[in-house]
């Protein structure tokens, strides 16, 4: 809730819900999957906790602000997954074909790869539209060991460089000048202008074409 550039935009409005039920409901479903909402110990995010706590389908748990790599932990130690699927509250248009997509190229990862990412170098997805899969073991080993502030601020980055990561892409068209993240006023604005014209529950290709032809929504 504390975000520096846009205060609250996690719970901003969305074509009539909160950014975060949003999301949630675009997520939760899939088959032998635990949803967890790891927020803050601050009580700016108390609004978070409660938002999540209404809910039977999903699990809340807290930790530090920023040492976001140890509410992983904690994730993981509470539910003890075999892989983890990262996403982050302000990608609303994130959605159950991603996190399958995410999984199957998980499946298939090279040796030596512990996590798999759909926002690499040659990026093709939407900017927003992203997914990471980890190896939970191997997100518990970098948490036992590291102690620098940028790995632990940004949870898979360790691995990253380290050269275990590896990259796909969702879609085989190029989208990846549209901009589906939600950092500023301006992206809240142009997300609320997406959802209300093609509905919570539309698919990322609904969004995409819907996008293209509204070409103020593209990355800039």
């Amino acid at each position: 809730m504390g975000s520096s550039r846009l205060p609250g935009k996690v719970l901003a409005d969305l074509a009539g819900k909160p950014m975060l039920s949003v999301l949630l409901d675009r997520v939760t479903g899939l088959e032998s999957t635990t949803v967890v909402v790891a927020t803050s110990t601050l009580g700016i995010d108390d609004p978070i906790a409660a938002h999540v706590q209404s809910r039977e389908d999903v699990l809340c748990l807290r930790g530090s602000e920023d040492d976001v790599l140890s509410r992983f932990e904690t994730a993981i130690r509470k539910v003890a997954p075999a892989q983890v699927v990262r996403l982050t509250g302000d990608n609303p248009c994130v959605d159950r074909a991603l996190i399958e997509s995410a999984l199957r190229a998980f499946a298939a990862r090279p040796e030596g790869c512990a996590v798999v990412s759909n926002h690499g170098p040659d990026r093709r997805d939407p900017y927003g539209y992203s997914a990471e899969v980890v190896d939970a073991a191997a997100l518990l080993e970098l948490a036992e060991q590291t102690e620098s502030g940028a790995h632990r601020e940004h949870v898979t980055l360790g691995l990253v460089e380290d050269g275990r990561a590896s990259y796909f892409s969702s879609m085989t068209e190029d989208f990846s000048a549209l901009r589906w993240t939600v950092d500023t006023a301006d992206d809240l604005a142009a997300a609320r202008l997406r959802f209300a014209a093609c509905g919570h529950d539309a698919d990322a290709r609904q969004f995409a074409a819907w996008d293209m032809r509204n070409p103020a929504n593209s990355e800039t």
